[in-house]
């Protein structure tokens, strides 16, 4: 019988690193190159099947941190993985100038012309709504191949991920980088598939740009890829917000909400993407922007934090209400007073049911910032206590 744990190459790798058979180092740069190109894995990984995922950015942002702090043959293969693909002999810019897209019609990486220009329309797109119309900063340009943001589309093992590529700190942003987007040439192996799995994947990807060049992962003390996750689920439902991908995480993060909220394994913190759409439905897209500027020059946890003071608020009061805001999904979904697309979020079963006649003692083993939920059933009317 095969091994559930190794049934896909997330999740082989994932045990091999917590045995101890992979360095921090050997499991970045295999998951890696399993979604870049499986040909370059080791033996043993090659035939192993990749779900495909939105965990690259992720896995670019570590990588690019710990290269440099490595040295030797760890380095060369982290390095290995970190690179712009230079086997793409087309390009085309978008219709507004602001992109390069890198590109093949031909073998195992071709895209059609009708994708390559429906992508670099939609770049254009992402970037007219998060620049012009939301008045986020746009990323700072780099100097490869022109002044344009690269886009490199290729048979990708995901939907796509952003690389952190080089630091340019400015007055307002100290910490802020370039980067480039790697992006799948076909969406056939994702939840959403073809033209709408793309664009989903621009505005995702996009605001991965814009974020890093407010600040770069690797200048955080706490890890705080749970925060560029979550928002940028947010920014591709904002963008595009009848297509709905991000449905596929919200099984897993509704059922396990006694993780910690800004816990980071490869699902938790996409699902954490309701929490800013609920702060979009309480207080307007501008309150993200809000967010990202704090973090140009605070922690992660005070950066959400103060743009909530500045409502009036507090990021505990919010994650109190997000709690609150979990239950009503389902059948108990109202989408005046709670997510406007509720009803089509998984209904959260309840921890455990207490009943009480006088006193009930409650205790459970809810991780910081989780929650726990609990029904409560009084076995008779009168004045009750909980201690």
């Amino acid at each position: 019988m095969a091994d559930s744990k190794r049934a896909t190459l997330n999740q082989a790798l994932n045990d091999d690193f917590e045995n101890a058979r992979l360095s921090r180092a050997e499991f970045l740069a295999y998951q890696l190159m399993g979604i870049q190109n499986s040909d370059k894995l080791p033996d043993q990984y090659r035939s192993i099947q990749r779900k495909p995922s939105r965990s690259g950015t992720g896995y670019m942002l570590e990588a690019a941190d710990l290269v440099e702090k490595l040295s030797g043959a760890e380095q060369e293969l982290l390095k290995s993985a970190l690179y712009r693909p230079d086997d793409l002999p087309l390009s085309l810019i978008s219709p507004a100038g602001h992109f390069k897209i890198h590109y093949t019609d031909i073998g195992y990486n071709a895209a059609a012309d009708t994708f390559i220009a429906q992508a670099a329309a939609a770049y254009d797109y992402s970037y007219d709504l998060l620049v012009n119309q939301l008045h986020f900063d746009p990323p700072p340009n780099d100097t490869v191949d022109g002044p344009e943001y690269d886009i490199y589309i290729y048979n990708l093992g995901d939907y796509g991920m952003t690389t952190p590529d080089g630091s340019a700190p400015t007055d307002d942003h100290p910490y802020g980088s370039t980067s480039f987007i790697h992006m799948d040439n076909s969406f056939q192996r994702t939840f959403t598939k073809g033209v709408d799995g793309m664009f989903v994947t621009t505005a995702h990807e996009f605001f991965h740009m814009v974020q890093i060049g407010y600040r770069n992962f690797t200048s955080t003390e706490f890890d705080s890829r749970w925060l560029f996750e979550g928002c940028a689920v947010w920014m591709e439902d904002y963008a595009f917000d009848e297509i709905n991908d991000y449905l596929q995480y919200l099984p897993s993060y509704l059922s396990r909400l006694n993780q910690s909220f800004y816990a980071f394994n490869g699902l938790h913190e996409y699902g954490t993407g309701i929490f800013y759409m609920m702060l979009e439905q309480k207080y307007g897209p501008d309150i993200m922007r809000s967010i990202w500027q704090n973090f140009s020059n605070l922690g992660v946890f005070e950066a959400v934090d103060e743009a909530m003071r500045q409502q009036g608020s507090s990021f505990a009061l919010e994650l109190n209400d997000h709690m609150v805001w979990n239950y009503f999904t389902g059948t108990r979904a109202n989408p005046e007073l709670y997510y406007s697309e509720g009803e089509n979020y998984p209904l959260i079963e309840t921890n455990q049911t207490d009943s009480i006649s006088t006193t009930l003692h409650i205790s459970d083993s809810t991780n910081l910032l989780g929650a726990h939920y609990i029904v409560v059933e009084p076995q008779k009317f009168g004045e009750l206590s909980v201690q």
